[in-house]
């Protein structure tokens, strides 16, 4: 999936390159797309507001690691400074969802 979304992006930046859609249309569909970091970035920044637990968020995340394979590194659950390290914006969103048909492009 990660290889298909690298050739996806670079085609659409050879599109934008070309001229076909301007910068609107290439950042209104980049923001349209959800990953796994947009989640946790949304999530972080629902906490930190008071629109999730402590709980929610850690029964979501709570088994992972800030370096992943690092096993040295205390799970999200176990480490009790990571709220107050990190510091995630919600990613916002396009003004109006991405719902271009090719004939509008």
């Amino acid at each position: 999936m990660a290889r298909i979304s690298f050739i996806g992006t670079i085609l659409l930046k050879s599109l934008q390159n070309m001229g076909i859609f301007g910068n609107n249309f290439y950042d209104n569909f980049i923001n349209s797309v959800s990953t796994p970091l947009t989640e946790i970035q949304n999530d972080v920044s629902d906490f930190k507001n008071g629109q999730i637990s402590k709980q929610t968020f850690f029964k979501k995340y709570g088994h992972l690691r800030p370096g992943t394979y690092d096993i040295t590194q205390d799970r999200y659950d176990k480490n009790y400074t990571f709220f107050s390290e990190i510091n995630f914006k919600k990613k916002k969103k396009p003004g109006q969802q991405f719902n271009k048909k090719l004939s509008q492009i």
